[in-house]
């Protein structure tokens, strides 16, 4: 998790709003110079998000970022060629839309000359196709892009194992009955077995430990408790429930055949500690800390934001929300992935020319509550700086008033791209 995305508010009105001050996510490196043109955050619009296998069950992905495409330009009066390309970050790619940013396009009737394309960075998906859709509009390539990303989770889908696809392939290739018999025959009730794809996705291949296994082990090292995970979960809940109000002003009602879904699934106002503490370790059983109360859920969603020149902006007669300030980039070793909020935030501040103190707002993605704790943990420890970030002091302390101030993806959902 490591991009860091810092906003200079133009809008007094949004101030309150988390889209308007600073983002810190996950990702690598991305250099803003004053030679390039400004690019600016004109409006943005979302579908609620919802578990999966919930209210967007049947909901194919396409069909999401469709309807999330054709109620933007609606809310914006636009006809679609205002717009110079649409970009959507997509993880779980479905073989029948391999390019989901064009096909929803199309659906959605943008016209077929508007160009589309689609970004995968994992967690990071969206901030990847808002990156592209900056980069292009300051090196004069276009004058708006429309951002963002869609993830049906619960539309991924389960695999043969290899063993029967080969038996499959041979099937499709065997000429005569005999043959074909044999392929049948020689199918063994465990090849049946699944894979569980989306198990497989959340997997680090060279290491092998699932996201929730890396959230354990920065636990461990920063000596983070049970009781104060969950006790941040809670706060996540509560500050989603407060200011619900104001999620509601990024999203739209979606309705789904059997009912209207107006707001975000997740955010319970039931939450206690009590609750919580009964909920078992999910990734280490025995002597973990991680649980799904404290966890981010499997969701469905799709966001978008409109990015335009400084030109486009003025002939178009719109005002931004925000410009963009800096942007970074940056990696580090993957069994401690949740902790790239550092790595990327001390580029893009130094980019920008400010300290972290300066930062009104700051948003984080929160898939674990042990992550976000380290993290803060690290912003605020001069040895950690100093060791692993080449740094003479700190980042410094995060106020916690100022952290993810309408909750986070523990309490409102994390379909991956679309986060």
């Amino acid at each position: 998790m490591g991009n860091g995305f810092f906003f200079k508010d133009h809008c007094s009105v949004r101030q309150e709003n988390h889209l308007t001050n600073v983002e810190v996510f996950r990702q690598d490196q991305y250099k803003m110079s004053e030679s390039k043109k400004k690019v600016f955050v004109v409006d943005g619009l979302r579908t609620p998000f919802t578990k999966a296998g919930k209210e967007f069950d049947s909901i194919h992905p396409t069909v999401l970022a469709a309807h999330n495409i054709r109620e933007f330009l609606y809310k914006m009066g636009f006809q679609g060629n205002e717009i110079d390309e649409v970009i959507l970050g997509n993880g779980f790619t479905l073989p029948d839309s391999f390019n989901i940013a064009r096909v929803a396009a199309l659906q959605a009737g943008m016209p077929k000359e508007i160009s589309a394309t689609t970004t995968l960075r994992n967690c990071a998906s969206s901030m990847e196709s808002f990156v592209t859709g900056m980069a292009k509009i300051q090196a004069g390539l276009y004058d708006s892009a429309l951002v963002g990303g869609v993830e049906s989770m619960s539309h991924v889908p389960f695999l043969f194992n290899r063993k029967f696809q080969k038996i499959i392939q041979h099937l499709m290739y065997a000429k005569t009955l005999k043959q074909k018999l044999r392929s049948v025959f020689s199918i063994k009730l465990s090849y049946l077995k699944p894979v569980i794809s989306i198990v497989e996705a959340l997997k680090d291949p060279l290491t092998g430990d699932s996201m929730g296994d890396t959230a354990e082990r920065l636990a461990k090292e920063f000596n983070i408790s049970r009781e104060d995970q969950d006790e941040y979960a809670i706060l996540s809940h509560k500050k989603a429930c407060e200011g619900e109000k104001k999620l509601k002003e990024e999203l739209f009602p979606l309705f789904t055949g059997s009912k209207v879904v107006g707001k975000d699934t997740g955010p319970r106002t039931s939450l206690s500690e009590k609750r919580m503490s009964r909920m078992k370790p999910y990734f280490d059983k025995k002597y973990g800390t991680v649980t799904i109360g404290n966890s981010c859920p499997i969701n469905d969603g799709s966001s978008l934001l409109l990015l335009m020149s400084e030109d486009k902006m003025k002939v178009m007669g719109l005002k931004p929300l925000a410009s963009v300030r800096s942007a970074c980039f940056r990696g580090l070793e993957p069994e401690r992935m949740g902790l790239g909020p550092l790595y990327s935030s001390a580029v893009a501040l130094k980019t920008a020319g400010l300290n972290l103190k300066d930062m009104e707002l700051v948003e984080i993605n929160e898939p674990f509550a042990a992550q976000i704790l380290a993290c803060l943990k690290a912003f605020a420890s001069k040895k950690f700086c100093e060791e692993k970030l080449n740094l003479n002091q700190a980042l410094g302390e995060i106020d916690p008033l100022k952290l993810n101030v309408n909750g986070g993806a523990i309490a409102i959902g994390h379909p991956i791209s679309a986060t």
